[in-house]
This record gives C-alpha cells, structure tokens and sequence, in this order.
C-alpha cells in the first residue's frame, strides 16, 4: 500500500520520534505539522491547546477565595491607593471582590493583601444574622452590634481609649485556627470611603 507524504525537509521521520506520518502531515523543526483550513497547526501548538484546555491559565489578583498564610503578598507592605484611581473600575472591581468573599466566607472584615491586592483598602460586615449565632450573654459581654458594609481607602487608625479587652479571633487566612486578641476598647478609623 502506498502512502502519499510530503516532507518539508529530508531526515522528518526522525524528528517525529520514529512515528507514522499520515497524509497531510508535514515536518519542520518545530515538529509535525498538520494541514488544517486555517493554516498549519503543529505539534507543539496542538499539544500547548490541549494543556490550556484541561489546565487554564491560574486567576490574577483580585481572587475570589482568601489567600492563606505563606502567600508573599500576606507579609508585604501593602501600598497606598492612589486619589485618583478610588473611583476608577480596578478599584471598584477589588471592593465587588472583597465583599464577595466576605459574604461567601461569613468574615466580618478583610484586607485587599488578603484578596491577593497589594493595596490600603479594607471592608466590613457585620450583618443581623450574624448577631444570632451569638447567644445573649455572648453579645452583652463583647458589646456586639451590627456594622452595615464599609469600605475604607488608605484607613488610618487613632487610638480614643487605651484600654484594652481580650476576646478569642480567628483570622480567614489563617483557617482553622483562633486565639484570644487583645484589641484597644475604641479607636476612630478615617479614610476614603468608595461609594
């Protein structure tokens, strides 16, 4: 039986790993090659779409899940927003995140480093249905109430009573784990607030 091949150069057997050549398969150096409407495919391409069709590319900041302890962006010096860019889109896109995983992982408060964003923006929640997984006593004792959504730009934050208390925590880049905080009575948080 005869087979019809047409080789680009001499030697293209060998590049191909000693494997059958079929019709319409071409060689070059970059390996075969096959013929297609759009033009030519090879190898190399083919195998680089097969491997992004099973493995996507990994997500860019800002991520929908809480990075954890260990991820760089977590120990760095988060970086200040700048004026002009608080209303822009990058900015409300980082806030529609964080108050995304804020709400899918029941968090109270989150950073931008936490969300993978190197930035001074931080948000909080604390809604009514999250007062009733609390019993009464629980409630009078650590004088809880409910915080509607905030968003803080470039917060800066002044300590108005040196008293301190103490109740347990639990941190969401640091799952599983809590600990008994101590945390000044008051302070007053001001920045840029987004709308």
């Amino acid at each position: 039986m005869h087979r019809s091949v047409m080789l680009r150069r001499a030697g293209c057997i060998a590049s191909t790993m000693q494997s059958v050549v079929s019709p319409g398969t071409y060689c070059s150096p970059g390996g075969p090659q096959i013929m297609s409407k759009r033009g030519v495919l090879t190898f190399n391409k083919f195998r680089q779409m097969y491997q992004d069709f099973w493995k996507p590319p990994p997500p860019k900041p800002p991520y929908s899940h809480i990075c954890q302890i260990g991820d760089p962006v977590l120990r760095g010096k988060a970086s200040p927003v700048n004026v002009e860019e608080i209303g822009s889109a990058k900015i409300k896109k980082i806030i529609k995140t964080m108050e995304s995983s804020l709400k899918s992982y029941k968090a109270i408060g989150l950073a931008a480093p936490q969300v993978g964003v190197p930035l001074r923006i931080v948000v909080f929640h604390f809604p009514e249905d999250a007062l009733k997984t609390f019993d009464e006593k629980t409630l009078k004792i650590r004088e809880m109430e409910t915080i509607p959504f905030k968003v803080f730009i470039n917060p800066a934050m002044k300590v108005t009573s040196p008293n301190k208390i103490r109740f347990p925590e639990a941190c969401e880049s640091i799952k599983g784990f809590s600990a008994d905080v101590p945390r000044f009575y008051s302070v007053k948080l001001t920045g840029s607030i987004s709308s």
